[in-house]
């Protein structure tokens, strides 16, 4: 059975006022599912393509047996300590991981969550050291026996517009390899139901690629080894100068993030084992140190996305890349 909570045009002070995990009766919510009914949960949880917010999680496995564990990456400040804040609602029943690259401030959000009463463990990750996603791998397959919510939310950006071989592989490193090896370190743990979310963006324009390399990123039957091979070649291309010949753009972050929103459409298409979901999305343009301080959303409202996916229910999308509140064609929409 799914409890669904289905908003459609609230305000900040209106979404409040309904906690994330919460269940509601019918009567409460009807006037927010904007002409919909919460009688069919399924037509409701769809709504969310509508341009209404939906949250929706798998009441029947909540608290059965061994607990259900989420880790989110880069989840010190910003939208990944919302995600994580979000996450560690009570009612969800999560045990939830917090891990950043600096084991002092990754310390001190955990704290900071404890002094508003969420329970949070921490443990350290560097996403760009295989070393570290090993000693992670370890420690969660000793104490949990599996995973079921991976959050990749670590990445890096450049300021500016620098553009040189060190940025390209220090991003494409980070943003595309780093997530790729947390993925293929942590997967042998997915349990049956584990969600897993990649943190992309709508910078990654794939307009943006000449039409020969859009067409090699679309193709139906690419491999993850294919796929970075390409990533490399964005690297080696801008090492040697010939990026432009070879028809990528300049735009290192824009690239890094094309590799992850590809990379999650692979995953999804091999994976075998029952009910494991991928997806990628945009949280929008938000306030972080990575952006702008004037940026429009906050790292709450930022966060909203990847938890709705990391909540999905069982049927779900897999495979897809989600922004503002929707499902978007990345072959026609980026």
């Amino acid at each position: 059975m799914f409890a669904f909570l289905a908003f459609g045009g609230l305000t900040a002070s209106r979404w409040s006022a309904f906690p994330l995990g919460g269940f509601y009766p019918f009567a409460s919510l009807s006037k927010y599912c904007v002409g919909k009914t919460l009688v069919n949960f399924r037509k409701c949880h769809f709504s969310l393509f509508a341009g209404h917010s939906v949250i929706g999680f798998p009441m029947s496995t909540m608290n059965a047996g061994s607990p259900r564990v989420a880790v989110v990456t880069g989840a010190n400040k910003g939208i990944g300590y919302a995600i994580v804040k979000q996450l560690a609602n009570p009612n969800l029943g999560l045990t939830v991981v917090l891990t950043s690259r600096d084991e002092e401030r990754g310390k001190q959000a955990v704290a900071a969550l404890a002094a508003e009463g969420l329970d949070v463990l921490y443990h350290q990750l560097d996403i760009t050291k295989e070393s570290s996603i090993d000693t992670l791998a370890d420690w969660l397959k000793d104490r949990f026996q599996g995973l079921d919510i991976l959050v990749n939310n670590a990445g890096m950006a450049y300021r500016g517009d620098a553009f040189s071989y060190e940025v390209a592989r220090d991003t494409v490193g980070c943003n595309y390899f780093g997530t790729l090896h947390v993925i293929e370190k942590l997967s042998p743990l997915l349990r049956e139901g584990a969600r897993i979310v990649n943190v992309s963006s709508r910078a990654g324009k794939f307009s943006r690629l000449s039409p020969k390399l859009r067409e090699a990123m679309f193709r139906r039957d690419l491999t993850i080894p294919e796929l970075s091979a390409l990533m490399n070649d964005f690297i080696q291309s801008v090492k040697e100068g010939n990026w432009e010949q070879k028809g990528w753009p300049k735009q290192t972050y824009a690239v890094s993030k094309m590799g992850v929103t590809i990379m999650t459409r692979i995953l999804a298409r091999e994976e075998k084992r029952p009910n494991i979901l991928y997806n990628a999305c945009c949280p929008g343009y938000v306030r972080t140190d990575m952006t702008n301080p004037s940026a429009p959303l906050s790292p709450e409202q930022g966060a909203k996305t990847p938890v709705y996916l990391a909540l999905l229910p069982e049927g779900g999308a897999s495979g897809g890349f989600f922004a503002d509140g929707r499902q978007w064609n990345i072959m026609e929409d980026l």
